[in-house]
């Protein structure tokens, strides 16, 4: 029975694996001398295969990870600067293998190849008002494109002498190309044109046919290590159809589309409108069953007035960008006009959003430096809205200092509301703004010559939606919440909106709330050797290039708080701005770890200033509590950076 036994396994080691996948002895002892492959990718070839910051990625690397981790052969990659210059590393034996290749008569005179482990069929492309097409041979008289390189542009023209084919630098050059006409189609393989049209928006392109070719894709391997072929081929046996089409899926899905910024105001305005729907169904919902007739025609007026509303600062924004896109010497002019349009629409936007939390009074005040001119700037924009209803808006001020301490953008806000709703059921005379400093006290009056109001309304006023609910077909534009917003701003600001008003004769909306005033500081020299900035948005990364490189400041930039927090053990950075929502860490635990640093390591604390798109309301103490100086909104007010800084 012993002897029987010995022959058994003498017998199954053999073969490669035995049936569940497991290693053999012989493959074992391979490992064991081998331990690691030298591995040289084709850095541009996504998402088959390719290099991004560094790091090789892609379906083929996702493979070869998956064989190393079930065998324990290390992946060393050498990284070299073409797909040509991979060759050349394989053939003198500086790489191992390249995990994708094709199998030619020409390479195996210096490797040797696995059995294919993925198949891809190579398709016709063109865009969506092309006919479908048969096979290649219908589309060789037209002019077709492909990659610098592409072993196929050989094999094409061997199959067709005649055919015409325009070589493009990269993949995006190459359906870049096809989208914009210059050529009839190109030829791709399914998985490079899925991944190329999501990432660069290359929706009118199609696929009209297919070759009749195909990539089978093989590992290539040096000749001499037919050993290593071997270990490769059977653990290939055991990748499953299911594996490899989840790979796949992967790379396609996880693609990030590039922004169309034509587009994307579209979308802000979609998602817009939709939290708004809802919000007004939650309105709904608290009502009396008697009310919801009432209600339904309100909404109806309340999304059409939005409407309205968020285009009116759109209009001028847009309109006079197309005059200094025609005569760029009048940009001067309107500059500021767009800025003061940009911050109305902007401030739209936040108490819309913010509506929900003012109601639930889970809203604090944030506290910050700022000039009195941060009163005026954004009356610009009423200026020009009153003007064109042939009204005057007149500002009067009396005992400003110059520096205050105070939340700037809550005061900005009622400012906005209490101008808009002068100017709004004003049809002649003038607006009369005074702002001025009294015992401790910022004092803000706004007084109209418009239609006034009736005792019993001012009962209402106040209330969310009340202009909607009494004026279904209504005259007077506006979405209802303005004087609502106003109120408990200042309530928040430790004052309260009080009103005179009498029919016929006008309003006057009034107000006081306790503010500090500073002494103006004496300009100083920013000299900071070098800045962090800590921030995953490309666009957002160029921004504040422009302002640094302004500042005649050294700065360098990091995508994620990860990366963040190696640069700052490798350089004392003294400035830091500090993104917070990013990927694999986030500027909060970033900064922790950054404090954290420097406590260990007797280091003067850096000066981080947290930057974050996200309402500062939700985060609360959370900011102060990480280790942040200060923070700043987003949209980032250069004004107040250059101040921060």
């Amino acid at each position: 029975m012993k002897t029987f036994l010995v022959y058994i396994f003498l017998f199954s080691s053999l073969f490669g694996h035995t049936q569940n996948g497991k290693l053999d002895k012989k493959d074992i002892e391979y490992i064991k001398f081998k331990k690691f492959i030298n591995v040289c990718i084709n850095p541009d070839w996504a998402p088959i295969e390719f290099r991004e910051n560094g790091t090789p990625k892609g379906i083929s690397i996702d493979i070869l990870k998956y064989i190393s981790k079930k065998t324990g052969l290390e992946l060393n990659f050498i990284y070299t600067k073409s797909w040509t210059q991979s060759q050349q590393y394989l053939q003198n034996g500086r790489c191992d293998i390249t995990p994708t290749a094709i199998k030619t008569k020409k390479r195996e005179r210096y490797a040797i190849f696995t059995k294919p482990y993925l198949t891809y069929d190579l398709a016709i492309i063109t865009t969506y008002d092309k006919p479908y097409v048969i096979s290649i041979e219908s589309i060789i008289d037209k002019t077709i494109t492909r990659k610098k390189g592409s072993g196929l542009i050989t094999k094409l023209k061997r199959l067709y002498p005649d055919i015409k084919i325009l070589e493009a630098d990269n993949f995006q050059e190459m359906l870049k190309l096809v989208s914009e006409k210059k050529v009839y189609a190109t030829i791709a393989t399914l998985p490079v044109f899925a991944y190329y049209k999501k990432k660069y928006n290359f929706n009118d392109l199609k696929i009209a046919g297919f070759s009749g070719m195909n990539y089978p894709l093989r590992i290539m391997i040096r000749k001499d290590l037919p050993q290593l072929q071997h270990l490769l081929d059977e653990e290939l046996t055991f990748i499953t159809a299911k594996f490899t089409q989840q790979v796949y899926e992967k790379w396609i899905i996880k693609t990030k589309a590039n922004i169309d910024y034509k587009k994307l105001m579209i979308i802000i305005f979609i998602i817009l409108f939709l939290f708004i729907l809802v919000l007004h169904w939650v309105f709904i919902l608290h009502k009396k069953n008697r009310e919801l007739k009432r209600l339904s025609k309100i909404k109806s007026q309340f999304l059409a007035n939005m409407n309205h509303e968020l285009r009116t600062p759109l209009n001028s924004m847009m309109g006079f960008i197309e005059i200094i896109k025609k005569n760029p010497k009048e940009s001067e002019k309107y500059i500021s006009i767009i800025d003061s349009s940009a911050k109305v629409l902007l401030s739209i936007i936040r108490n819309i959003l913010n509506f929900s939390r003012l109601e639930n009074e889970n809203i604090k005040v944030i506290k910050c430096k700022f000039y009195k001119e941060e009163l005026f700037d954004v009356l610009e924009f009423y200026r020009s809205k009153a003007r064109k209803k042939g009204l005057k808006l007149i500002l009067k001020t009396e005992n400003l200092e110059n520096l205050f301490y105070g939340d700037i953008d809550k005061i900005r806000d009622i400012l906005i509301h209490l101008v808009d709703n002068a100017i709004k059921f004003t049809k002649k005379g003038e607006i009369l703004i005074v702002i001025k400093y009294l015992k401790s006290n910022l004092y803000i009056s706004v007084k109209d010559s418009g239609i006034g109001m009736e005792q019993d309304s001012l009962k209402t006023i106040f209330k969310p939606f009340s202009q909607l609910d009494k004026r279904v077909n209504k005259e007077y534009e506006g979405i209802g919440i303005g004087l609502g917003i106003a109120q408990k701003l200042v309530e928040v600001l430790g004052g309260q909106l009080k009103v005179k008003t009498k029919i016929g004769e006008g309003s006057e909306f009034y107000f006081k709330i306790p503010i500090e005033i500073l002494e103006e500081d004496k300009p100083k020299k920013i000299s900071y050797e070098k800045v962090l900035i800590v921030e995953d948005n490309k666009a957002n990364q160029i921004f504040m290039k422009v302002v640094l490189k302004k500042l005649g400041l050294d700065f360098d930039i990091a995508d994620n708080g990860k990366i963040a927090v190696d640069l700052y053990k490798n350089f004392h950075y003294p400035l830091i701005l500090m993104d917070i929502n990013m990927p694999i860490l986030d500027g909060m635990e970033a900064t922790k770890l950054i404090r954290k640093y420097e406590k260990e390591h007797n280091l003067s604390n850096s000066k981080i200033i947290a930057v974050t798109a996200t309402s500062i309301d939700e985060y609360g103490e959370k900011i102060e509590k990480a280790g942040f100086d200060n923070y700043i909104s987003k949209p980032v007010d250069v004004d107040k950076l250059l101040n921060l800084i």
